[in-house]
């Protein structure tokens, strides 16, 4: 088995989806950008709308000749939720909505499904809100919150 990565991407797309469905059914998760535009959205792999950095970490050996590697790293996400009117409240209530629904699920499988071996574990890290004002495509007022987190994973695999 090598680095769990994909499985872990996999894990909290596919989880992150049926958290949402649950809390807004008319948000839409992503693995990247989605191609559909909703006025709520999760993006896994991805810091923010407008930025392409990925995920990080490290790797190194558990103990040297055994073949065991510990891997440490962040995959980046973002719950976004756009409001139309000039008070910021409505969409900061639904984007945690949306953050919370997430962080629900990582909580519910430390494990990501199997996809973190040997007892390791994933969290949440790294919060950062942000409130942004606007002009909606009709020309009305828009609020919008961002909410960055990153979903951090540490595992052992033997390599």
């Amino acid at each position: 088995m090598g680095t769990s990565i994909g499985a872990a991407t996999d894990w909290l797309v596919a989880n992150f989806t049926t958290a949402i469905g649950a809390v807004d059914p008319t948000a839409v998760v992503g693995d990247n950008l989605p191609s559909a535009n909703a006025p709520g959205m999760v993006v896994v792999g991805r810091t923010m709308p407008t930025d392409f950095q990925g995920v990080t970490g490290t790797q190194q050996p558990v103990v040297l000749g055994l073949g065991k590697n510990e891997e440490d790293y962040s995959i980046p996400c973002f719950a976004i939720a756009d409001r139309p009117g000039t008070a910021q409240k409505p969409s900061r209530d639904a984007a945690i909505v949306l953050f919370d629904a997430c962080a629900h699920a990582v909580a519910q499988d430390r494990e990501l499904g199997g996809a973190l071996l040997e007892g390791r574990h994933a969290w949440i890290d790294n919060i950062r809100i942000s409130q942004m004002q606007g002009t909606a495509k009709d020309g009305g007022a828009l609020c919008s919150t961002l909410i960055q987190f990153d979903v951090h994973c540490r595992n052992h695999y033997l390599a």
